[in-house]
């Protein structure tokens, strides 16, 4: 009988609690490292949405006349409806929570037409941005 009391082949308290905290500082550090990757998963994805929507822009603006394009231009051609719309309308930006800001230099024969994209991600706002040159053909 004294045999097995001085074994040690049983768990002590301290142990169970020295595990305990080990497993919730590990169970926190996956949570935080999934959350990241769902988090960076979000922006990227709305990163590209604001993408493709700054190339269907910019490809309105290429097919628009050369005097046509304006330091303010808020209106694009619509195919669909055969007039001008403003671009929030052609695209439904505002429904996908997505801005566009479009500026508009004018250096002569040509001129600098930039695209950027807002967005916003659990209250940070993110941006992106495509410059192009359109000339007088």
């Amino acid at each position: 009988m004294l045999k097995k009391l001085k074994s040690e082949k049983g768990i002590a308290w301290v142990d169970i609690e020295i595990s305990f905290v080990v497993i919730i500082i590990f169970v926190a550090l996956i949570g935080r490292m999934i959350y990241n990757i769902y988090y960076l998963r979000v922006v990227t994805q709305k990163q590209s949405v604001a993408t493709a929507y700054q190339t269907q822009i910019l490809e309105d603006i290429d097919a628009m006349a050369f005097e046509s394009v304006t330091g303010n231009l808020t209106q694009v051609y619509d195919e669909t409806t055969g007039r001008k719309v403003s671009i929030d309308e052609k695209y439904g930006l505002s429904e996908k929570g997505i801005w566009a800001n479009i500026w508009i230099q004018n250096k002569g024969s040509i001129k600098v037409v930039n695209v950027t994209m807002y967005f916003i991600v659990r209250g940070n706002t993110y941006s992106t941005s495509i410059t192009r040159l359109k000339h007088d053909e």
